[in-house]
């Protein structure tokens, strides 16, 4: 089936077509209703070095920056992730996820925050509290430590976001799925429909209806002719003797003589010969075959004399003309004497 094929299915079962879309776009109506927007707020945040430390450098803690301020990074993104810091959190209504830790694209004291909620309010309230409670967690690891305030690493806020921003793509992504979706049961339901219903028809006909795409039937090719009956045989012919004469091929006369005009090029016959007949006896057989072996010899006549082959004389060796056989001989010519 070809797209055309679809779409006439999908026309002719509308009463299938119809209700399915409707219920894919009511579906995807209530999953755009029913999930709400995420909302979502961060936080950067960075440990500088403590004045103590810092005065190695003139005073200046952002040119203080080792490896201890790293590991304190991330000590104090493991503490907000307790359970119970979480607890506190919910305990005042902050509802909102949030997670604290070293930012992954920074490898310095870098602490970033996130949080996401499906309120815009309680997410923005969500990190204001956490901004609030990082400094505090870290002040309280260093004093258990008795640590002295001129000593202790502070929490620098670098950056903040003022509200909540929505986030659309995943509850757009939820829609189109469910959407798109609908729209394939839709649309398979109808053609599925079409195919049982087809071959329902086909089997209460026996197999016998053509599919709507076959291509038509040619014409019946042409029978093959009958073959020719053989010739009857009359009685008369059945009960002939078998020691009849039996006649040559050729032009007979009438009188059983060959006919002289009749003879073709290389023919033995002569006019007016008698009509050559034998039994069809083992006697006359024989002498059949031995009137055939004796007129396959050759002739007298067909011998090397006959065609002059003992006449030939070979040329002389030094290139004169050949000597007759019955030419008086030259005399020999003696070498000279030294």
């Amino acid at each position: 089936m070809d797209l055309l094929d679809w779409v006439g299915t999908l026309l002719r079962r509308w009463w299938l077509t119809v209700p399915l879309l409707l219920a894919a776009l009511a579906g995807a109506g209530a999953i755009a209703v029913v999930t709400p927007w995420k909302y979502e707020a961060s936080a950067t945040g960075v440990l500088l070095a403590s004045p103590v430390q810092a005065k190695q450098a003139g005073g200046n803690p952002w040119l203080v920056f080792d490896s201890s301020l790293t590991i304190t990074a991330e000590v104090l993104g493991r503490d907000m992730m307790d359970e119970r810091t979480a607890a506190a959190l919910r305990a005042r209504g902050l509802t909102a996820t949030y997670v604290v830790g070293v930012a992954p694209d920074s490898t310095g004291p870098v602490l970033a925050i996130s949080v996401s909620g499906t309120d815009a309010r309680v997410t923005k309230a969500t990190l204001d509290a956490l901004l609030a409670t990082v400094p505090e967690r870290l002040a309280r690891l260093q004093a258990q430590e008795s640590v002295s305030p001129r000593a202790q690493i502070k929490l620098n806020v670098i950056s903040a976001s003022p509200k909540a921003a929505r986030v659309t793509t995943d509850k757009i992504r939820t829609v189109v799925m469910v959407l798109f979706l609908g729209i394939v049961v839709a649309v398979a339901v109808p053609l599925s429909a079409e195919v049982v219903s087809e071959r329902r028809r086909r089997g209460r006909a026996g197999g016998d209806l053509p599919h709507p795409r076959d291509p038509a039937p040619g014409p019946d090719p042409a029978p093959e002719p009958a073959p020719e009956p053989a010739p009857e045989v009359s009685d008369e012919a059945a009960r002939k003797p078998r020691d009849e004469p039996v006649r040559a091929p050729g032009p007979w006369g009438a009188d059983g003589s060959w006919g002289a005009d009749a003879r073709g090029p290389g023919s033995s016959g002569r006019p007016g010969s008698p009509l050559v007949t034998m039994p069809d006896t083992p006697a006359g057989r024989g002498k059949a075959e031995k009137k055939a072996k004796g007129k396959g010899k050759a002739k007298a006549s067909d011998t090397p004399e006959t065609y002059g082959l003992l006449d030939y004389t070979p040329p002389a060796s030094n290139g004169t003309a050949p000597r007759p056989p019955d030419a008086p001989g030259e005399p020999e010519m003696s070498e000279p004497e030294a």
